[in-house]
């Protein structure tokens, strides 16, 4: 437990081993003391590389992002539910579809899982918890499988709670996510017993409608709104190329995290407002 009057916070950088341009802003954002913990996509073409990154910073700690909705599928046996014609993993809005009409089977999504966790493990590099991409682990049948693998692996789970109305997002959006945080509850409730967890969330996309809007009081603001210990503050950082802006949509927001994060350190501004920057790791029971 932190010491009274103490919270602890995790800054998580998501993606990273998505572009090597995304590995190295998160690594620089990370000797800057900036950012205490990544999730690695283990399916991508920079993910040997952002390995190896990572294994020259033994205090970063590393968790997969089990990613269900960008590129191939890992495991060698069909995972048919996941996939579409050309053999892709599917989208987000597509995933979302097939998973709340029961069209995803429990046991595709396991079994791609542990290829992940195994290809993760063969990096060489210590796991420190476990997430999803897109935060998929919120629909059930995907919380039911990375829950049981966080449970019987000892590992914590990021919880991707929502902690307020964000600027500039439309009623459905609203009401869909509002949606998806019910079922996570359900989920939680029914799987997620004895599963460490982040206690509070948020990220830049909760208060700035546009990239540019980004700035150090940005950090502050959602620092000193959010609930809960420990807290995870997600975060984008990125070196942004072609590549990169054709995988993702946010890749004007990594940009400005990439610089910003290198430019101040989330650590001091942390300790400044009552925070002590740790890891998934430290979540772990020795």
């Amino acid at each position: 437990m932190a010491p009274q009057g103490e919270r602890r916070l995790i800054v998580n950088a998501d993606d990273l081993g998505i572009t090597e341009g995304v590995n190295e802003a998160i690594i620089a954002a990370h000797e800057r003391g900036s950012v205490s913990s990544a999730t690695l996509m283990v399916n991508q073409a920079a993910t040997e590389h952002a390995a190896a990154l990572a294994g020259q910073h033994p205090g970063l700690g590393v968790g997969l992002h089990f990613n269900l909705t960008l590129g191939r599928p890992v495991a060698e046996s069909a995972v048919p539910s996941l996939t579409d014609g050309q053999g892709q993993l599917l989208s987000r809005k597509a995933f979302e579809r097939r998973a709340l009409t029961g069209r995803i089977r429990g046991r595709d999504v396991a079994r791609e899982l542990a290829a992940q966790a195994e290809a993760f493990r063969r990096l060489g590099l210590p796991m420190s918890h476990v997430d999803s991409h897109q935060h998929v682990h919120a629909l059930p049948v995907v919380l039911r499988a990375v829950a049981g693998y966080c449970r019987g692996h000892g590992l914590p789970m990021r919880v991707p709670w929502v902690s307020g109305a964000a600027p500039g997002r439309s009623l459905r959006r609203r009401v869909r996510e509002q949606g998806l945080q019910a079922l996570l509850h359900y989920g939680l409730r029914r799987w997620g017993r004895d599963v460490q967890t982040n206690r509070g969330f948020t990220s830049v996309f909760d208060l700035a409608a546009e990239a540019d809007a980004v700035g150090e009081d940005t950090y502050r603001r959602l620092l000193a709104r959010v609930r809960g210990d420990p807290v995870e503050l997600m975060v984008h950082p990125a070196r942004v190329d072609d590549r990169l802006q054709a995988l993702i949509q946010i890749a004007s927001f990594g940009a400005a995290e990439g610089h910003l994060l290198q430019q101040l350190s989330l650590g001091a501004l942390a300790g400044e407002l009552g925070y002590r920057l740790i890891s998934y790791r430290d979540l772990t029971p020795a």
